[in-house]
């Protein structure tokens, strides 16, 4: 994909899926899935499972060895066009017209599942697709949705006093205050600036050589 701008080369991407899974309460299902789900690196999957016992929820992080967030058993919204008006989302496949469940036989295809989300982010909704899972009669959904890294703050540089033991620092910094001693205060106005950038790039070349030295020694 080509990019056009600078927001654009900054954008990142958040893999996400969603699938009705279908048979969660069987252990030996349990790791299938898992095993199948392992094969592609997705950032975030949202599992749905409307058969399952409720004796799975027991084991359901020991079972599956990731981060995971569990919701209980919900009743289902009434009226659930009105509501998503008044939520303002948006189902980000209405317009690809893929089904998303088929009978085992594949004689009936229906469109059922759905990702919702807020008006403000549809954009940002890319590749939408639907992947063929295992034995399940449900499709798994699957978007990119872009993000933008944050700005990472740039950590003050700060003098660390050990410094000021280590022989170069003595040769390069101290000498060029020395230098100062000779010149006349009003004509180092100007340059007083430059000077303390050019001290500030000693300095922070001299701890890194100093860091490097010390690892070199420790390995």
């Amino acid at each position: 994909m080509n990019k056009t701008n600078n927001n654009e080369n900054n954008k990142l991407g958040l893999t996400v899926v969603t699938w009705n899974v279908q048979g969660l309460q069987d252990n030996k299902r349990i790791i299938e899935t898992l095993k199948h789900l392992s094969t592609s690196k997705y950032d975030i999957i949202c599992l749905q499972e409307t058969h399952y016992k409720h004796a799975v929820n027991l084991n359901w992080e020991k079972a599956w060895k990731r981060e995971s967030i569990w919701i209980p058993e919900y009743e289902i919204i009434e009226k659930i066009e009105n509501k998503l008006k008044l939520t303002n989302l948006h189902d980000i496949y209405s317009q690809v017209g893929m089904f998303t469940w088929h009978s085992h036989s594949g004689k009936h295809k229906s469109r059922i599942d759905h990702i919702l989300v807020s008006e403000n982010m549809i954009n940002r909704c890319s590749k939408l697709s639907t992947l063929i899972g295992n034995t399940s009669e449900h499709l798994q959904l699957y978007t990119i949705l872009e993000t933008f890294p944050q700005e990472i703050p740039i950590k003050e540089w700060k003098y660390e006093e050990a410094t000021i033991e280590i022989p170069e620092y003595k040769e390069k910094v101290c000498g060029a205050f020395e230098i100062l001693k000779n010149i006349d205060q009003t004509e180092i106005g100007e340059s007083w600036d430059n000077f303390k950038e050019l001290i500030k790039a000693y300095i922070q070349e001299i701890e890194i050589k100093n860091k490097m030295s010390k690892k070199k020694r420790l390995t």
